[in-house]
């Protein structure tokens, strides 16, 4: 299932917030108002609205650093310190229905700027919302599916920064041959499949990293502690900035490109790895590489976090990963990670993901 990276807007206390930072600008907006003891906080803010993993604990109690905002504790009477959780997804519609009933006025910029019943692309179209539209166009008259593919081609063209759209929306139509064959349903998706080959660019020439990156950038040099990072790289390749903080003032529009435009990249920086036989190590830590760790300004400050899991999951959605098929909160790889990284990386290349609309560079 896609993941929902809505933002959210607090009146008076924020804008453009992803769900962790909504919740933790709350709970820090509160117990600034309220100077609360720990069980007053807990009352406020009980666990069952967070779910299994606890929702404020005293900083010297955590169990999971993992599961919690330790690098932000807040301060409470008695001279303690507690930290809010970090485990948020669909849970999130019950805390904004409880901090509503508690006057705080919470929106979201869900669906705001693409028609959810529309069946075009657009800049601004999520997973979530490339998923609906496929469906919709699957069972959709011969007329508007004729048209699809072309408008869809025409988009990336326009914009060439999105083509891991092509990968996605083919996933999506794979994952609907299945289910009509399946169910013995009578729809079809012939002629839905846009081809990359019908594109006026390369993106695998354009928008790989490998020989820059990986090749070069990536391997330790005698005088480096740490390789480059993968936004790092991509930020020096395709932006003009005096500093790679300079990320952080880019318009919305502008942020939006530059994670897709990061999707595509790593796509086919993926694609050309697999092609020129990487193992699954290398894989591995590419994957692995995926962060804002070395930028923790913008990790910060525009929920860098939350944007490098977009676009990794995103981007191996379009891959054909089944990503929950990798997840195990029970069982964390090498007790750190949510997903095991290393058996992705071997679906990648066990799935000759390079083969997929792949254009030779």
């Amino acid at each position: 299932m896609a993941r929902d990276y809505t933002k959210y807007s607090v009146e008076g206390l924020g804008d453009k917030l992803n769900k962790r930072q909504l919740v933790f600008t709350i709970v820090k907006d509160w117990i600034s108002k309220n100077n609360p003891s720990l069980e007053d906080i807990q009352a406020a803010f009980p666990d069952h609205i967070q779910g299994s993993n606890g929702f404020i604990v005293l900083e010297s109690e955590v169990k999971n650093a993992k599961h919690f905002n330790v690098k932000n504790p807040l301060d409470i009477n008695n001279g303690m310190s507690v930290v809010v959780s970090n485990q948020w997804g669909e849970n999130i519609s019950g805390f904004i229905e409880h901090v509503q009933s508690m006057n705080y006025n919470v929106s979201s910029n869900k669906n705001k700027s693409s028609d959810s019943n529309s069946q075009n692309i657009n800049a601004n179209t999520t997973l979530v919302e490339l998923d609906a539209i496929i469906e919709k166009i699957v069972h959709d008259d011969k007329t508007a599916q004729e048209k699809f593919a072309p408008s869809t081609i025409n988009f990336i063209n326009e914009n060439n920064q999105y083509y891991w759209f092509i990968l996605a929306v083919n996933n999506f139509l794979r994952d609907w041959e299945i289910k009509i064959d399946d169910d013995g349903l009578d729809l079809s998706v012939d002629g839905l499949h846009p081809k990359g080959r019908n594109l006026n660019f390369n993106p695998y020439e354009d928008y790989r990293l490998f020989y820059d990156w990986r090749e070069e950038k990536f391997s330790t040099e005698e005088d480096d502690d740490e390789p480059t990072s993968f936004f790092t790289a991509l930020i020096d390749s395709f932006y003009d900035f005096d500093a790679h903080s300079d990320l952080i003032s880019l318009s919305e529009d502008a942020l939006n490109v530059f994670i897709n435009l990061s999707k595509t990249v790593l796509l086919c920086t993926i694609c050309k790895e697999c092609e020129n036989g990487a193992d699954s190590d290398d894989l591995t830590n590419l994957l692995l590489n995926i962060n804002f760790d070395d930028l923790p300004q913008i990790k910060d400050e525009i929920g860098g976090g939350d944007i490098a899991n977009e676009i990794l999951n995103d981007v191996l959605v379009a891959l054909g990963i089944e990503i929950e098929e990798y997840q195990n909160e029970e069982d964390l790889w090498r007790d750190i990670y949510l997903m095991n990284y290393e058996d992705v990386a071997r679906a990648l290349l066990d799935d000759d993901v390079f083969d997929l609309d792949y254009i030779r560079s």
